[in-house]
């Protein structure tokens, strides 16, 4: 699992890179990435995957990986915290369509879409 960090460095969840879920610290489900797409547990797109990051539905980025390309400075990154048991994987619901993607843009998302 990958930590998220945030735009103070803090963990603020984990990807499972096999699976594509986003798993809280304490280790809940919250999101799923589809392709480039961030999906919510409802399956509607409530953000965008780009290079490593967790972006906003502007184009924003929110969270980031170790290896994410950040157009920002990168924050000092917090201590690694211990891993959460994900829990039993449910059946993803329906998606809806498909919107265009955001410019990519140099400033932090003002809110975390998961």
């Amino acid at each position: 699992m990958d930590a998220l960090y945030d735009r103070i460095g803090s963990i603020h969840a984990w990807l499972d890179a096999t699976t594509g879920r986003i798993v809280s610290r304490s280790g809940a489900r919250l999101a799923w990435v589809s392709g480039e797409r961030l999906r919510g547990l409802d399956g509607r797109q409530i953000g965008w995957w780009r290079e490593g990051c967790v972006c906003d539905l502007a184009g924003a980025v929110a969270l980031f990986t170790v290896a994410g390309k950040l157009a920002q400075l990168p924050p000092y990154r917090a201590v690694r915290g211990i891993v959460p048991v994900e829990p039993f994987e449910s059946l993803r619901p329906a998606v809806t369509a498909r919107p265009l993607g955001p410019v990519r843009r140099f400033s932090w998302s003002g809110l975390v879409p998961i």
